[in-house]
């Protein structure tokens, strides 16, 4: 397994959430890429807890999208 791996996953998690928030295009490719790297870690290292909380971020981020493209298509 990558060294560190939870600390990166960790730090995309908020570097994405900004970008999004700052409405950057880039932050949802970071967003999965980031959910890559955290169904990785949850796979490989045992966290199977995170999946909840993976449920959740994606949830989130699917209202996100829907609500960012409402608000540019109108």
């Amino acid at each position: 397994m990558i060294p560190h791996l939870d600390w990166i996953a960790g730090a995309s998690t908020l570097v994405s959430t900004q970008l999004i928030a700052m409405k950057y295009w880039q932050g949802w490719v970071l967003k999965l890429v980031n959910c890559t790297l955290w169904v990785y870690l949850m796979y490989h290292a045992g966290y199977y807890a995170l999946v909840t909380l993976e449920v959740v971020h994606l949830t989130q981020g699917a209202w996100a999208l829907w609500s960012w493209t409402r608000k540019v298509n109108v």
